[in-house]
Parts: structure tokens; sequence; C-alpha cells
């Protein structure tokens, strides 16, 4: 990608709904980076060398003008904050600086502010022509990840339409979003995971049939597709096939790019296959089980349960995933099911009904309705299953990882800060106020 040639935006405090819709369609005009702590946003303007717009998630009980003030002078960027914002609040933003006070994401009202300014390389002829859904192969791999670990993380399911796929892509954004760079090795003919990043498949994990095929970092990378957003990387399945991905294919493209990247996810088939066992017993560190409630899958569920336990699969590193859960009896069944056969980490995520249609594919929960039960029973699935420190903000609806120090004896909560965000806050420090809002 050449340099200064596309905007780069952070937006501060993603989690919240205003600053998610806005990070969604702020990827259509530029490259989006999250920031929910000062190292993070050091790290970007290092790594991007500038920052162009700086997005603020507004709260009306957690605002400081100083805080503003120093984000626009020392990124040296125009500052828009996002939510609804009271009356007598807002001559004391605009006078802090603040470019525009944005209520509503209005797609018009940002391809007014930035389709004129510096504009994504991918907004090319060609591009055009496609329009914003246009493949394009992964454009910053030199960039250091943000957070590094060693992870090979198998999706499955005993039957299809348990949401395997809509669990991995979301899975893989959120982890893509906090700086983990994964790559999604798509092996499921029927998952069709780059539809869930809203890319085109050119190329395919079939790819690999061949063994002399490159295995250099660049002719890897091409093959990659990649969610514009988050910076998910997806080697995608072969569409106009309905064979299975042999076992060589996946292992070859495993161990190609787990020379590169440390963090690997991939998506199989449903049933138990001999894919799925190479890799549950040579290669997974952590497999997820997906299974629902649904009264006339559970002997599918228990039959792949038994399989696992008889052929060796380690129960520690299963984690299952009780999706679509609706009824507490049910869940209860299925738990107690699954319990007594030594499954022991069982997460439950609730029904959500955007996700009732298995061909809505751009919907994902996690992003576009991040305070619901689902978000936030996926965050906590994602820090508890995986031990991964994905953030230290507090609260349900914020990642975090597991061993947290809720209900420990001795561990004081922290405050809520006022005049500014805990997002702010750890930017530019805790410094207390006075009722004026001022820095003492």
């Amino acid at each position: 990608m050449a340099a200064n040639s596309y905007n780069i935006f952070v937006v501060i405090d993603s989690d919240t709904a205003p600053a998610a819709g806005c990070a969604a369609q702020l990827g259509t005009f530029g490259k989006v980076h999250e920031a929910n702590s000062r190292q993070e946003l050091e790290a970007i303007k290092l790594r991007e060398g500038r920052v162009d717009a700086l997005f603020v998630a507004f709260d009306p009980s957690q605002v400081s003008t100083t805080v503003l003030k120093r984000l626009r002078t020392e990124y040296a960027a125009p500052v828009y904050v996002l939510g609804e914002v009271p009356l007598d609040a807002v001559s004391d933003l605009y006078g802090a600086g603040v470019e525009d006070i944005i209520p509503v994401i209005d797609p018009t009202w940002l391809k007014h502010r930035f389709q004129t300014q510096r504009r994504p390389v991918a907004e090319t002829a060609a591009a055009d022509q496609q329009a914003a859904a246009t493949w394009m192969p992964v454009q910053l791999t030199d960039e250091p990840a943000t957070n590094t670990v060693e992870k090979t993380i198998v999706v499955v399911s005993a039957k299809g339409g348990e949401g395997k796929t809509s669990i991995l892509s979301q899975l893989g954004m959120a982890l893509a979003k906090k700086g983990f760079r994964p790559v999604a090795l798509d092996a499921d003919p029927a998952g069709n995971l780059a539809r869930w990043i809203d890319e085109d498949a050119i190329n395919s994990i079939t790819q690999f049939k061949d063994e002399q095929s490159k295995r250099d970092k660049e002719s890897l990378d091409a093959m990659l597709a990649v969610h514009r957003q988050t910076g998910l990387r997806v080697l995608p399945s072969p569409l106009k096939s309905v064979e299975p991905v042999a076992w060589t294919t996946i292992e070859r493209a495993l161990l190609a790019y787990r020379k590169f990247y440390s963090l690997i996810l991939v998506d199989l088939p449903e049933g138990y296959t001999p894919a799925f066992e190479r890799l549950a017993k040579d290669y997974a560190t952590d497999i997820y089980f997906v299974v629902t409630t649904d009264r006339l899958r559970i002997e599918r569920t228990r039959e792949m349960a038994n399989k696992m336990i008889e052929r060796g699969v380690s129960t520690k590193k299963v984690h299952v995933i009780i999706n679509k859960a609706k009824k507490d009896a049910d869940v209860q069944v299925v738990r107690a099911m699954l319990s007594q056969l030594g499954f022991e980490n069982i997460y439950e995520l609730p029904y959500h009904p955007g996700l009732s249609d298995a061909d809505q594919v751009k919907l994902r929960p996690l992003f576009s309705d991040p305070k619901s039960p689902y978000a936030m029973r996926f965050k906590q699935m994602i820090g508890k299953s995986l031990k991964l420190k994905l953030g230290s903000s507090e609260g349900a609806g914020k990642f975090k990882g597991a061993g947290a120090n809720k209900g420990k004896p001795g561990v004081k909560k922290r405050k809520k800060q006022p005049y500014f965000s805990l997002a702010l806050a750890k930017i530019f420090g805790g410094k207390k106020k006075n009722k004026a809002g001022d820095d003492d």
C-alpha cells in the first residue's frame, strides 16, 4: 500500500453502539483502528506515521474538554464526538476544538466529509467497477502484531446449522481488532467464510493440494481475503466443490501459515471427520464444539461427544458453546448430558433474532449490537475460554481475560471516573478533576 494514500481513522471506546456503527461505515473511506488505551493510540500513530481523524464515543456523564483538547493537539487531527449530546454541553465541546458532533451515523455525511480526502488504494478504477466488496490481498504484511499468542483454534459442530461459521467469523474479527492478527483457514465447502467478511473468494485452500506450491510469505499473503474493518485474514473454502477438503491439503496450509502467523483458526465441516481427529490430536490448542438445544440434534451431539472421548481427544481443550439458547430447561438438558460425559468448559450464547436466518451472513451482533446479552456473553466466552487479556475495561460488555478480580477479597473495584470515559482516562491518565472540570 502506497504511503499516505488512505485515511487513518482511530475510534476510541468502540464497544459503544455509536462508535461500532461509525467504525463499520468508516471502512469505506480509509483504514480504521480501535484504541482503548494510550499505548494502543501511540502504537497506531507510530505504525502509520499519522492519524487523520479521531472519533470519540460520548457519554453525557463522562466527558472532559481538557482531554479532547489534548487529543486534538497531540495528534494534530480533527476530533469528532459520537452520540447524543445535551444542549448545555455542545458549546463546551466546540470550544474545546471538536470538529463536529455526530449523533447518528449518516453514510452521506461521511462520504461528503472524507471521500474528497486521501482515498484508499483499493478505490482505483478496477475497484470502482466491483464496488466496495472487491477482494484485495493482505497489504500490511510487515506490520507487527500488537498482541501475540501461539494458538491453533478449531471450530466444529456435530451437524450443520449450529452457527459454527458465524461464531468463528466473529471470534476472528474480535481477535483481529485487538491486534492478534489471526488467519482463518476455511476447510468447510458449505461454510463460505469469505462471505462473512464481505469479500469474494478468488483463491482457496485447495491450492495446497500441490505439494510444490510456493510457500514464501508474499505468496501466502496474496492468497488471503481481508476483512476491511478488522483486518481478519481468511483463506477461503473451495466454493465450486462439494467434496471434502483432504487432510493433507489442510495440513499443508496450516503448516505454511504457522511459519508466519501464530494464531490460526480452522473452520471444519460438520461431524467427526478424519481431518478433525488429526487436528484435534496433533495441532489444536483449543477446540470450539458448537451445539444447540434443538432436541432433534441432541443425539448427534451426544454421538460426536462420545466419539471424541473414545478416540482420545482431550476434553480439557474442548470448549462447548451452547448456541442459540432460549429456554433454560433445554440448556440444562444439554449441559447435564455433556457434563456427565466429562466436558467441563461449557458456555452459553443466548438466542439473537438477527441470526435466525441462515442466509443472513452480514449481521454480526458482536459488533452491530455490542450491548446485547449475546455480545456480552460472547466477549466473556472469548476471555475465559482462551485465557486472553483482550482489554482491561470493566463491565460485561468489555473484553476481559480469565482470572478477573471480580468477587476476590482484598481487591477494590475502580470508581467510575467523572467527566471522561475509562478509555480516555487510560489514554491520558486518571488525573483528578475539580468541579469545574479542569486538572488539579
